[in-house]
């Protein structure tokens, strides 16, 4: 009786392999910008994600069979992560004095393959932006009229006989707001600088921390939204499926009883899917 070949993957198998190992170094080095023991800040995350975004879409035009039909799973999935999060991605990438909104118009014209498409959605971004910059310029004037009234208090106290004081406030109360014009040039006046150099030398934190005094407002902006993280899952665990096999109740597993369970898994969400 002759004995059974052995199954040993043949060229077509190893052309897919590479194939696939192309497309998912992608993934690692996105993976490699976000480790554990160093978080890095919001505004390296938009091209990046853009990057991945791009090439999820021109996957799914491949000559490969199994590379479309997981390319299409992939865009399901990525375009709920995408429309939840680059508008505010995109923000933080405009607080980067290196790209601002040239990045912005940039990428986006490859992704909507016009610039006249990609001019709105960049104007949206930049209405959030003012958004931003309004509710926090309507948060300082809050703590302002707060200790301005304290100190108008004791000053009326000790200054009785002063009354253009109160003369004075009620002019001034009276008087129309340019909150609104001043917030909006204080963006402009950022956006209208030329771009720094682009060194990877920079540290952005520091730079708003003392450049970005000149920008009271963005600069407390720059402060929470450059700490925002892009994903709450540990990055270590990306690629790692350890954790939800080898729990501490399952920890004594042989490695051949482990690949036992890990093979079970994967046959039985074939044949539940009718492959």
């Amino acid at each position: 009786m002759a004995s059974k070949a052995p199954c040993v993957p043949q060229a077509k198998d190893w052309k897919f392999t590479r194939d696939l190992c192309d497309r998912l170094k992608l993934f690692y080095d996105v993976t490699e910008l976000l480790p554990g023991t160093k978080y890095v800040t919001a505004n390296l995350f938009f091209p990046k994600i853009t990057n991945i975004y791009l090439a999820i879409r021109k996957w799914i035009t491949s000559d490969i069979a199994q590379v479309e039909e997981m390319s299409n799973k992939m865009k399901e999935k990525f375009n709920k992560y995408w429309s939840d999060v680059h508008g505010l991605m995109a923000a933080a990438a405009i607080l980067d004095p290196r790209y601002k909104l040239q990045l912005l118009s940039a990428l986006f014209t490859k992704i909507h393959g016009s610039e006249s498409a990609a001019k709105d959605v960049v104007q949206k971004v930049k209405d959030l932006l003012y958004n931003l910059v309004l509710e926090y310029q309507d948060s300082m004037e809050d703590v302002a009229t707060t200790d301005g009234t304290q100190t108008r208090l004791s000053n009326t106290q000790t200054m009785e006989d002063e009354d253009w004081i109160d003369t004075f406030d009620d002019y001034i109360s009276k008087q129309p707001s340019v909150t609104s014009t001043y917030v909006r040039r204080e963006l402009d006046l950022y956006l209208e600088e030329p771009l720094l150099p682009r060194t990877q030398e920079l540290d952005i934190i520091q730079w708003w921390q003392h450049d970005g005094l000149k920008y009271p407002t963005l600069r407390k902006i720059a402060r929470d939204i450059l700490a925002i993280p892009v994903t709450t899952v540990a990055s270590e665990s990306v690629f790692s499926t350890s954790g939800r096999i080898i729990s501490p109740h399952r920890s004594r597993l042989a490695p051949s009883m482990v690949e036992a369970l890990m093979c079970m898994q994967a046959w039985t969400r074939a044949d539940m899917l009718g492959k």
